[in-house]
Parts: structure tokens; C-alpha cells; sequence
């Protein structure tokens, strides 16, 4: 594989099951292939995720890169997945998330015709696998770190400022 241009992190612990629905939606990608890698920071999962980011990645090849931080928690993850990119733009994403076809491409095509942007961001939307409670409403979303700021794009600034769930 020759130098990605975008390196995803996907740090995970204990959700072999919905990581994997989560990388699936990242390896099935309208971008080429060869413009992205993945890398899967497993943060001492006891379940059966080892065994299956290590099926994935005989599948795979090296387009799918497993490490394992033991220091605990998210933050320690996702600064060893950036310590592991090759690429100079990191996307972040979460083992309970899926992201849409083009999701690669749009980072790409953005940062391309916005070279002077450090950040970008987008909607995050449940998939609800049972109805949420009447009382959680838009208002109450950044706690679970939900967001949908609308089909305009907006730019972020010190004059605008607004934050992005990361």
C-alpha cells in the first residue's frame, strides 16, 4: 500500500460486535481503497475483539492495522492511533458508529479545497435500536455526543463559534 492520505482511528474496548459493523462501514468506502488506512487501537478488550480485528486483518491485508494500548481509556487510544497514522489528516471514529459511503471522499474533497482548515466535522446521528425516551430531544444530545448542525455548511471560528463533538 502506498502513503494513505487519510489514516481513520478507531479506538475500542469490549465491542467486538458493533466494531465490527463500525469497520465495515469504514472499508466499504467509495474512495479508492489505496487513499485511506485504518487503524483499530484495542484498548485491553477481554471479549472476543482481538480475535476478530485479527481475522479482519489476515482479510484484509494492510489496509487494516491493529494495535494495543494498555493504557486505559479513549484519550490514551486515539493518541496512540495518531502516533501510529502514516497520514497527515486523522479521522476519528467511534466502535459504535457507522459513517456513510463517501464519508472518506468529503474529508478528502474538503480539506482539498479548504487547505487552510485544521478541523471539520459533521453530522452524528443515532441509529436508535429502540425508541428513545420522550424527554431526549436535540437540546439534550451533546452529552451522548450527538450532532446535526443542518445541511449548510458553516465554518467555525472565532467570530462563529460553535463546537464539534469529537
Amino acid at each position: 500500500m502506498s502513503s494513505p492520505h487519510i489514516s481513520v482511528v478507531v479506538p475500542t474496548y469490549n465491542r467486538a460486535e458493533g466494531l465490527l459493523r463500525s469497520i465495515a462501514s469504514v472499508l466499504n468506502q467509495t474512495a479508492d481503497p489505496d487513499t485511506y488506512e485504518l487503524i483499530i487501537v484495542d484498548n485491553n478488550s477481554t471479549d472476543g475483539t482481538t480475535s476478530a480485528v485479527a481475522e479482519l486483518v489476515k482479510k484484509e491485508g494492510g489496509r487494516v492495522r491493529h494495535v494495543i494500548e494498555t493504557k486505559q481509556g479513549v484519550s490514551f487510544a486515539r493518541n496512540r492511533g495518531i502516533e501510529e497514522a502514516r497520514a497527515d489528516v486523522i479521522a476519528f471514529v467511534d466502535d459504535d458508529v457507522q459513517v456513510g459511503d463517501n464519508w472518506i471522499e468529503i474529508i478528502a474533497r474538503t480539506f482539498a479545497e479548504q487547505p487552510e482548515f485544521e478541523c471539520i466535522g459533521g453530522r452524528v446521528l443515532p441509529t436508535w435500536e429502540a425508541p428513545p425516551p420522550p424527554w431526549l430531544t436535540s437540546l439534550h444530545w451533546a452529552p451522548l455526543a450527538l450532532q446535526d448542525l443542518g445541511d449548510v455548511r458553516m465554518t467555525i471560528s472565532a467570530q462563529s463559534q460553535r463546537g464539534l463533538i469529537t
